[in-house]
């Protein structure tokens, strides 16, 4: 796995900014998203899954956006290398990323590899589109101009932090598919995975973060939205699943400080995720967070989440964290 996660690197997309360069201080044209605001909300035609409490909290225990620094797994990916050469577009004022990436291979090499005795995976196509814009209004972003996914890795987010960049705003959406032919024991199936990620507004757009003493702070505007999309076919029958999970931060701080700091610092997360309702409350960066969860019909459960490590490293970003979803979670 690579040395540094991927909450380590949206740390340094949503609070950070240092160097200087003769670069204008307008911004960089935005352009267009790879995520519609319509891509946000439940596909028709998809029955959405309704996991079981345990199912749920492993879930949430594993998702990286309720992490400030969540450890990472000792697992590396055969499509790290295939986001390394992605460079930033920037200037004093903003920063830009929209690439998409062909993972045919690599996914090919990563399934095969991990396939159970009796299943056989062949990718047909495979491909990761990542668009992210944050704007600062009080620092300088040019330092990031040129720069590769893979130069950002090495960077300390916390030093960054110090020197640049208070007042922010950032969008960051992926957009990804997977087609694939699966056999187990001999029997065929067709398989199309769509996983469509947010960060930002609620409308589709950026939302404003802030930085000072080590702290980076999310506006209450801010969310998350994560929809995974399966189509399987076989013997002529088609199932068509989905997830969806939408997090709302409220008053949420992190302790940029040191690296032990694993959650979240102060403040609250709504979160929906399939048939499940509640919210998570964060009252130290080295506390895990107590939750409160009702399925759909049914009575609360509270407790706190367990610690779990990242299934993804840092450019790691069409990998599998769970076996019926692809999951793609790359920011900027």
């Amino acid at each position: 796995m690579q040395v540094l996660n991927i909450i380590s690197y949206l740390i340094l997309f949503t609070a950070i900014g240092c160097g200087k360069n003769s670069d204008s201080s307008s911004p960089i044209a935005p352009g267009t998203s790879v995520v519609a605001v319509a891509d946000l909300a439940a596909t028709s035609g998809f029955t959405m899954n309704t996991p079981a409490q345990a199912d749920a909290l492993a879930f949430l225990s594993a998702e990286s956006e309720l992490y400030n620094n969540q450890p990472p797994a000792p697992k590396t990916s055969p499509c790290d290398s295939a986001f390394d050469l992605i460079k930033t577009q920037a200037n004093q004022a903003s920063a830009l990323i929209n690439a998409t990436v062909d993972v045919t291979s690599c996914k090919q090499q990563e399934l095969s590899a991990n396939a159970d005795a009796g299943t056989t995976w062949t990718v047909t196509s495979a491909t990761a589109k990542l668009y992210g814009y944050k704007t600062c209004t009080a620092g300088d972003l040019s330092f990031l101009d040129g720069k590769t996914l893979k130069d950002l890795s090495t960077k300390s987010p916390s030093d960054i932090l110090v020197q640049h960049c208070t007042k922010s705003t950032m969008v960051f959406d992926t957009q990804n598919t997977l087609n694939a032919n699966l056999t187990i024991s001999g029997t065929n199936s067709t398989v199309t995975y769509a996983t469509t990620t947010h960060e930002g507004s609620a409308g589709g757009g950026p939302c404003p973060h802030t930085g000072a003493s080590h702290n980076s702070s999310y506006d209450d505007s801010c969310v998350y939205v994560e929809k995974s999309d399966i189509t399987i076919t076989t013997n002529g029958t088609t199932t068509k699943t989905e997830d969806l999970l939408k997090l709302t931060f409220n008053g949420v701080t992190d302790d940029m400080s040191s690296a032990t700091s694993v959650w979240h610092k102060f403040g609250t997360i709504a979160v929906t995720y399939d048939n499940w309702t509640g919210s998570l409350t964060y009252s130290d960066s080295g506390v895990a967070p107590s939750y409160s969860l009702a399925p759909t019909g049914g009575a609360a459960v509270t407790g706190t989440l367990t610690v779990t490590p990242s299934a993804l490293t840092l450019r790691n970003v069409t990998a599998f964290s769970r076996p019926d979803a692809l999951k793609v979670k790359m920011r900027f």
